[in-house]
């Protein structure tokens, strides 16, 4: 499209103060956190940092060379459990291929485990695909071990397996009973032993780590292994990425993921009745379905809540509509948004789902949307309307300074932003390359906004 032809502006006088309820809803801006990753392992890493903001499995100095530090931490009244695996701890996915009956689990470890906590380490092996054994060393916290000491796990395997999966945790996550803020575990060389044992697990001994980047967006929570930052955007330079993990399906929310689910949301005391806008793709493995979950709350009760499905794969970014209204008439003060890569309840079935979400927001809100002409600081008119070539835009009010432009067609997707400096009060738009249909222009300054639409023959 030809360049809209500008030649002078105006906008509002006063700039409306109204509460933006999906901020950074364009996933523009991240918050981004450094952290180890032990190579050959899960962690809890991403879960932690993604909601506490805090790395829970850790690489220190070791019995020799590194080991790996597992430590639970708490705040604001929620918990990131330190652990790490090479699969499932109930069996259901994961492991490592292994073909030998070793008699013993041997390592070294050193902890901090106060009043009731309990440290836990978990042997169990499979055989086409069942588990075969499982034994569990529990440590139980009456104070600290300052310093590296050896340990052994008997192990009860009674035939040959073919997998074997490790984890250990720094407090009880099978009972949750004692757990203590600040508990932790450190490993160090964890190797089999028995007559004639000579495998042994990728880093077992805990040397190789990867640096890597947890990447947040400002002003949501996330839940899940697969939340990311993605280039592939519909507008500007991100979008945010959801994958479902062999873990879980991965999420965000406007309010915070806590271990009992989203809790919370963003104050809102705009319209009962709204609408959410926005664009996705959509990649699902198998049936799998993606969901949008929105809840409008007074005082911490629901006053109404519903659940936007995408259920057909869509590799192309298309824009959608979910609007959302109380069951009666009430004054809202909180909304929350949810979004995941899978259905509620995803299964093994559905790892590989991937949903990418950009540009969101309310219908409602003139700082982001454009469909709602009301709440703007002064008026503005367009003219001709419907027009062919040329459109002429004339405010009430004069300004100066650096201001803003945008063009949006119906569909809500921009079709252009100009930044100009400007003292006038009217814009002329050279629209003569654009194609017949409705247009909605806003215009932006520390001083004003105005916003409206105009028909192009």
């Amino acid at each position: 499209m030809k360049k809209l032809l500008l030649i002078a502006i105006a906008v509002a006088s006063q700039m409306d103060t109204y509460a933006q309820v999906v901020p950074n809803g364009d996933f523009e801006n991240w918050n981004s956190t450094s952290y180890n990753e032990p190579e050959a392992w899960e962690t809890q890493n991403k879960d932690g940092l993604s909601r506490l903001g805090i790395a829970p499995v850790s690489k220190v100095s070791g019995y020799s060379g590194f080991a790996i530090r597992l430590q639970t931490s708490t705040l604001n009244g929620d918990t990131s459990y330190a652990y790490f695996s090479n699969g499932s701890p109930q069996g259901e996915s994961g492991g490592a291929p292994y073909s030998q009956k070793p008699s013993a689990l041997t390592g070294y470890y050193r902890y901090n485990l106060p009043v009731n906590d309990t440290a836990l380490i978990l042997v169990l092996f499979k055989k086409g695909g069942s588990v075969v054994s499982t034994d569990l060393l529990k440590i139980k916290g009456t104070g600290s071990q300052n310093t590296f000491i050896s340990f052994s796990i008997p192990l009860s395997l009674s035939v040959t397996p073919d997998t074997v999966i490790i984890a250990a945790a720094a407090s009880n996550l099978m009972s949750n009973v004692g757990v203590q803020n600040g508990s932790f575990l450190e490993l160090d060389q964890l190797i089999f032993t028995g007559s004639g044992i000579t495998q042994q697990l990728a880093n077992n001994e805990f040397e190789n780590w990867t640096a890597l980047t947890n990447d947040v967006p400002v002003n949501w929570g996330t839940w899940g292994e697969g939340v990311s930052k993605s280039t592939s955007s519909y507008e500007g330079t991100y979008a945010v990425r959801l994958e479902t993990t062999i873990l879980s399906q991965s999420g965000i929310t406007t309010g915070q993921m806590t271990h009992q689910g989203p809790k919370g949301g963003r104050p809102y005391t705009g319209n009962i009745n709204d609408t959410l806008c926005g664009y996705y793709k959509f990649f699902p493995v198998g049936n799998d379905t993606a969901t949008i979950h929105m809840q409008i709350t007074t005082g911490g009760y629901s006053e109404g809540s519903g659940n936007k499905i995408f259920t057909v794969a869509t590799p192309n970014y298309t824009y959608f509509e979910f609007p959302f209204q109380a069951g009666y008439p009430v004054k809202a003060d909180t909304l929350s948004i949810e979004i995941q890569s899978s259905s509620w309840y995803s299964t093994q079935a559905n790892v590989g789902s991937v949903l990418y979400i950009d540009k969101l927001w309310l219908k409602s809100d003139p700082s982001v949307g454009i469909f709602e002409i009301g709440n703007t600081s002064v008026q503005s008119t367009s003219y001709p309307n419907p027009a062919k070539d040329v459109v002429f835009i004339r405010s009430e009010k004069n300004i100066s300074g650096q201001t803003i432009l945008n063009l949006y067609d119906v569909s809500g997707r921009k079709t252009e932003k100009i930044d100009f400096t400007v003292n006038a009060n009217s814009v002329t738009l050279d629209v003569s390359k654009l194609s017949s249909g409705i247009y909605f222009y806003e215009i932006i300054s520390a001083e004003g906004y105005t916003k409206n639409k105009f028909i192009k023959e």
